[in-house]
């Protein structure tokens, strides 16, 4: 699995793996945000939010930022 990942990563242009580690470090660091935001308010850590829906995604964030972190850092185009 390393190998295969060190492949897939030295396998693409210099330019293209600064962009993947900008995305990677960006999750992490909404997936951060989002787990704090949860730990200190709950389910309604959003309730500023008027419409239902925004709270609902950014709780969901939580889970949606550290899979498409773990997506980009393997190289999957379905991380981008």
């Amino acid at each position: 699995m390393g190998l295969e990942l060190r492949e897939q990563w030295g396998g693409q242009p210099v330019w293209a793996r600064w962009v993947l580690a900008v995305y990677v470090i960006g999750f992490v660091e909404g997936t951060c945000a989002h787990l704090l935001d949860v730990a200190r308010g709950g389910i309604h850590a959003y309730a500023s939010f008027q419409q239902v829906a925004l709270q609902i995604f950014f709780v969901s964030l939580a889970v949606l930022d550290p899979l498409v972190a773990v997506l980009v850092g393997l190289v999957r185009k379905e991380g981008v």
